[in-house]
């Protein structure tokens, strides 16, 4: 087909299979072939003749081998120039970075979820291993049954440096790196701690005026002590003779001394609480008092609230219950209860020894009683000065009640200026005005 115009189409169709079609639009050649097939408007997009597809020895030459063909002849073509090139370097390198990437991170993470659940398995072997050992002293065994009727629980977590019993969630934390000798006398500590916790005697020694606080924070640390050298002792009596040659061999030697000598002079002191004063009174014969001391005071330096019992002699009162109730035991009789008045009044447990504890005592019971004075004339001033104020408010208004009753109107008044004597009617202020001398 050939037209004259300027819109000129020739079209050639070569067969009936492939047709071929050439055309000019406006004397122009925008398309040099198009391969019209079964499939409309399917175009192939490279320059060549319609024979050449003979060469592929294609029956259907829009057929889906025929395509899989003319694309492993195009990736020949490209596969040798790309390969060469950095582009195709760079790319393999990041692919293989990537997969190795990938390959550490899911091996690290098989690792660690083995790693977890061999250290879970491993710590509680060790719970088990300290449980059954604590369990052969009998204080231990009831203070472990005591815990257990609130949910206690021995957790190991090296987020802790030794051993703590966290009064908030009521759990014993210990640091699985620790030797078991170490992790049994520091268990035997917690768990006494835990025992005053439960029974309302754990305070914190700074609710208490500073004489009280010093005594009440002595006497929480000495009870610690009684608590591990009688546990100690009586897993010696079992056998486990490891906690009690630790003790023998460390700075609480002396405390592990004065309750052997009173257990093997008569073995009823385990129950009747000498042994256990024995340990008390030894305790504060040493200069554990001063470090324990020098503490509590920079924790008094720093506290800006102060102290809940507001009255000295209540606070020496509920420090004397409170010291009472910390020599209870789980079995057996109590060993402060007999010796109250001495641990309340004699120096060697009321003292502070050291000289700089002492000034700084003294410079905190100065400061609090000065600001108390100081708060008890500003509350008396001011309740003074509210007396006055409502006392002269009280005679303004009696002084202008009687005003009211003694002002009398006249009826021969006449005001000078009636404006102004509509103003102040409202005041009950009446101007009086004389007859003239005429009349």
């Amino acid at each position: 087909m050939r037209d004259t115009t300027d819109n000129t189409i020739e079209i050639n169709i070569s067969s009936n299979e492939a047709r071929k079609v050439s055309y000019l639009l406006n004397n122009e050649q925008p398309v040099r072939c198009t391969i019209i097939g079964n499939q409309p408007l399917f175009y192939m997009d490279y320059e060549s003749e319609i024979e050449d597809c003979d060469e592929y020895a294609m029956d259907d030459p829009f057929g889906f081998e025929a395509i899989e063909a003319s694309v492993a002849r195009l990736n020949e073509k490209l596969k040798p120039d790309f390969i060469d090139s950095p582009e195709h370097d760079r790319m393999v390198e990041e692919r293989f970075g990537e997969f190795l990437e990938a390959a550490t991170q899911v091996s690290s993470k098989i690792e660690t979820d083995d790693q977890s659940s061999s250290e879970l398995n491993k710590y509680e072997f060790m719970k088990a291993d300290l449980l059954s050992t604590l369990n052969k002293s009998r204080v231990t065994k009831e203070y472990l049954a005591h815990g257990k009727s609130f949910d206690m629980d021995i957790i190991y977590t090296v987020q802790i440096e030794t051993a703590v019993y966290d009064k908030v969630s009521g759990h014993i934390y210990i640091n699985p790196t620790l030797e078991k000798t170490d992790q049994i006398l520091l268990t035997l500590r917690e768990l006494r701690r835990m025992w005053q916790h439960r029974n309302g005697v754990l305070l914190h020694p700074l609710t208490f005026h500073p004489d009280q606080a010093i005594l009440v924070n002595r006497v929480q640390i000495a009870d610690l002590a009684v608590s591990v050298i009688r546990g100690a002792w009586e897993l010696q009596l079992s056998d486990e003779k490891d906690a009690w040659n630790r003790l023998e061999n460390s700075s609480m030697a002396d405390l592990a001394r004065a309750f052997a000598r009173e257990s093997f002079m008569d073995f009823r002191t385990l129950n009747n609480g000498v042994a256990a004063s024995a340990v008390f009174e030894a305790w504060f014969l040493s200069d554990r008092c001063r470090e324990v001391d020098r503490e509590l005071i920079q924790q008094m330096l720093a506290d800006y609230q102060g102290y809940v019992f507001e009255n000295e002699q209540t606070s020496a009162q509920i420090g004397a219950d409170l010291i009472v109730s910390l020599g209870k035991m789980p079995f057996g009789k109590n060993y402060l209860a007999s010796h109250i008045n001495t641990v309340m009044h004699d120096a060697l447990f009321t003292e502070v020894r050291d000289r700089s504890n002492g000034n700084f005592l003294w410079f905190i019971k100065f400061e609090r009683s000065f600001r108390e004075t100081e708060q008890e004339l500003q509350n008396g001033e001011s309740n003074k000065s509210r007396e006055n104020l409502f006392g002269n408010n009280q005679k303004e208004n009696r002084f202008g009640d009687h005003e009211e009753e003694n002002i009398v109107s006249l009826p021969h008044s006449k005001a000078r200026n009636p404006s102004v004597a509509d103003e102040k009617s409202s005041a009950n202020i009446i101007d009086f005005h004389r007859k003239s001398s005429e009349r």
